[in-house]
């Protein structure tokens, strides 16, 4: 590792003589002598929690709940209760939409809940979330929901309140800050050792920012020190030798086989770790660093914006926490992944620059947080990194580790990356750009259409950690292989927030004209796809889980029986651009093994293509949401699914407006084998079951298929008017009417299991 002592680049003359400063707001005349300045450690703030608060709840319309919905059955929402059991023990439980009794220690969602909680989630991660400061502002509302060990009905914010600081002066407090961390001891045995300090040099360097610029830096400074004590919190109760093997294994793994699919890592004791330990971490104090150093970041970003950058000064310290690098020059710089390795701070204030290696992030276990701030410029990030996109590059370059663990990723620890904008382009292989592990990664980027590339696990992505990807402006595009996009993995939370833009979400498959028209993005990776049965008779079709999923881990398929329950992913676009959504399978708001996913859009006339499960789909004890907020919207499912609950899940779809255009082998409100399916579609002319090559069934709206000895629903509902166009030969659909389909399948009982279709 490259642990330099002191590297510093001296001012030039035209700056003032250090000897010729002076400490004006204390009085003293004559010279400072920064060697007599005191030290400044940090120390911890307060941590605390606030509840959270639903200020307005969605409410089902009428027509599902009334005289020709529910009320036509006799039912109400209390009759929709699960009330199964999974003979599969289950670990990591996720209680976000349960009953707060938890009577049932397998299925407890209460489904009424499930769209009042997406839209719970969406206003917590945007209320006070600003253009300026999309990051801290979206953690601080998503915290509320990294936490499986709470219901829905029980959700808090986590708060951290940062300490008071007292430096001699505006002028000093950086120069004191970076003091405090280079006498911040690390016990870990592989810590690097403190550079040399220098005083004279030192304070020479620091003069060169304005006071204001100081005093934002000198509170980051600090923020890198409280991430240190907060870890020292995250791991009070986990084993230490655990801990390190965990840490190891993400990095030891390979990501090319079909095992990641369901886990990853999976070599050695990993597994074994996992279970014993997993229950171990204080996520809660991972989140409140995370929380702290976005905060800090945004502010000094906000405090450097009127910088005018200059060749004056430039700092690279070595703490026992990590390099400190601070540029304030006027230019193109390239780093490579030796400059970047070890880097607790880096702060660059202009150029276009270009980025290798793991940065933003905790890829050495003595680490507990990494930050690189770029203010401006059109920047390359992982500009090593072999192009997932390109049909020369396999599997074992597109996930080598070695072009992972970077651009905002948590390893035990807090990684954060934020960028002040320009055209951006990000690429990474495996755990990047907003991932984390047992920690927290956070990227934000505040405008330019940028491009971000990920092989796998990432963009907002989580597994025993909280992972969050943030962008406000430009219409940018997203391309990931699996796990990414807004994902929940056990234990875990993740989101992709976007909001503006016309943006596209790609998560790469194999393109298949017309099911998944173009423009395709092929999967050129050449996983295996033995294990897998999605797939048409003809062409193998991969796992995306992206674009808000919920996954959990199904033990039992692996003979070790203990079931993990998935996390919460999310997807969030709140701007009225149009955007374009490609996956395969597993994707827009889906849930799987007790995960909760959810899509959001602000409006706008999008695009969504998908092979299988998704959009709002939902299986084994999940729970998925797709929620289309107005616009012209073309959707298309290839194989099945769009609004489909199977095996004791739940799942909604949402669309308020707009003439939307529905076709392939879509489920249109659907129960199947013990789910419960509502599909509410609000206003417009509508088209269902639109006309294309290779339409593959005669629909059914609003229906169940199999059964269970609980009560069952399938509710299709189109309201608000309009002209809808219903291409299927089942009787009694229609424009203006309502219908009741009987079940069918094995094992139903017209009794339990009802079909409800409704027109106004």
């Amino acid at each position: 590792m490259r642990t330099p002592t002191l590297a510093l680049i001296a001012i030039v003359s035209c700056k003032p003589d250090p000897g010729d400063q002076t400490l004006d707001d204390t009085g003293g005349a004559g010279p400072v002598d920064p060697s007599e300045l005191t030290e400044i450690p940090p120390t911890l703030g307060i941590s605390e929690t606030a509840a959270v608060d639903c200020a307005d709840p969605y409410i089902p319309p009428e027509e599902l709940t009334g005289e020709d919905g529910l009320g036509y059955h006799g039912w109400d929402w209390e009759d929709l209760e699960f009330k199964l059991r999974w003979s599969v023990s289950n670990r990591f439980d996720n209680n976000w939409i349960s009953l707060n009794t938890g009577v049932y220690d397998s299925v407890r969602v209460m489904p009424q809940l499930v769209p009042e909680a997406g839209g719970c989630l969406k206003d917590a991660v945007t209320t006070g979330l600003s253009r300026s400061a999309p990051l801290a502002g979206a953690l601080d509302g998503f915290s509320a929901y990294a936490h499986g060990d709470e219901t829905y009905l029980e959700l808090q914010h986590d708060r951290y309140v940062a300490p008071t600081y007292a430096p001699e002066s505006e002028d000093t407090a950086l120069y004191q800050a970076l003091a405090g961390l280079h006498g911040l001891d690390n016990p870990d045995p592989d810590a690097p050792s403190a550079g040399d300090w220098d005083p004279e040099a030192i304070w020479a360097v620091t003069q060169a920012w304005s006071p204001s610029a100081q005093t934002a830096l000198a509170d980051l400074v600090w923020a890198i020190g409280e991430a240190a004590l907060l870890e020292e919190e995250a791991l009070a109760n986990m084993d230490p030798d655990a801990a390190r093997r965990l840490h190891d294994a993400y990095l030891d793994e390979r990501y090319t086989g079909s095992s990641t699919i369901f886990l990853s890592p999976y070599n050695g004791d990993v597994i074994d770790d996992t279970i014993d330990h997993a229950d171990d971490l204080a996520l809660r104090a991972y989140v409140r660093a995370g929380l702290r150093l976005a905060e800090a970041t945004e502010a000094a970003r906000l405090a450097l914006v009127a910088e005018t950058p200059h060749d004056q000064g430039e700092l690279d310290l070595a703490t026992p926490w990590g390099r400190v690098v601070l540029s304030a020059a006027d230019r193109d710089d390239v780093r490579t992944a030796t400059d970047m390795d070890g880097v607790a701070l880096l702060v660059d204030v202009a150029g276009d620059d270009v980025y290798d290696g793991q940065y933003a992030a905790t890829p050495h276990f003595w680490m507990a947080a990494g930050v690189v701030l770029d203010l401006e410029g059109d920047d390359v990030y992982g500009a090593d990194t072999p192009d997932i996109e390109s049909e020369d590059t396999r599997a074992s370059d597109a996930l080598d580790v070695d072009y992972g663990f970077t651009q905002g990723a948590g390893l035990f620890g807090a990684g954060v990356l934020v960028d002040g904008g320009g055209d951006d382009l990000y690429m990474a292989s495996v755990w990047a750009q907003g991932t984390g592990a047992f920690g927290v990664g956070l990227l934000a980027d505040h405008g330019g259409a940028d491009d971000y590339r990920l092989g796998l696990a990432g963009q907002g992505q989580g597994q025993f950690g909280v992972g969050l990807l943030a962008d406000t402006d430009g219409d940018d595009r997203y391309g990931v292989y699996t796990y990414g996009q807004g994902v929940g993995r056990p234990g875990g939370a993740g989101l992709l927030l976007d909001s503006d833009g016309d943006d596209v979400y790609i998560a790469y498959y194999q393109a298949l004209d017309p099911w998944l028209p173009e423009p395709g993005f092929p999967n050129h990776f050449g996983l295996t796809t033995s294990s897998m049965p999605y797939n048409d008779g003809e062409n193998a079709h991969y796992m995306s889980i992206a674009q808000g999923t919920g996954w959990g881990y199904r033990g039992d398929w692996f003979d070790d029986y203990t079931n993990w329950m998935g996390g919460l992913g999310a997807l969030i676009d709140l701007g009225e651009g149009n955007d374009e959504h490609y996956a395969d399978n597993m994707s827009m708001g889906q849930g799987f093994i007790y995960g909760m996913g959810f899509l959001y859009d602000g409006g706008g006339d999008d695009l969504y293509r998908t092979f299988w499960w998704g959009p709002a789909a939902s299986a084994h004890m999940g729970v998925g949401l797709f929620w289309e907020e107005g616009g012209d919207d073309d959707i298309h499912v290839t194989w099945a699914s769009g609004g489909f609950g199977y095996d004791c899940s739940v799942a909604w779809m949402l669309d308020h407006g707009g003439d939307d255009v529905y076709s392939g082998q879509f489920h249109y409100g659907r129960a199947y084998t013990y789910g419960l399916t509502f599909m509410i579609n609000e206003g417009g002319d509508d088209e269902y079951n639109a006309e294309v090559d290779r339409q593959r069934t005669d629909p059914y709206f609003g229906t169940v298929i199999g059964g269970a000895s609980t009560n069952l629903l399938g509710a299709f509902l189109d309201l608000g008017g309009g002209e809808d166009t219903y291409r299927t030969s089942v009787d009694s659909v229609g424009n203006d009417a309502v219908w009741y389909h009987a079940p069918s399948g094995d094992d139903v009982d017209p009794e339990l299991h009802k079909g409800i279709g409704i027109d106004r």
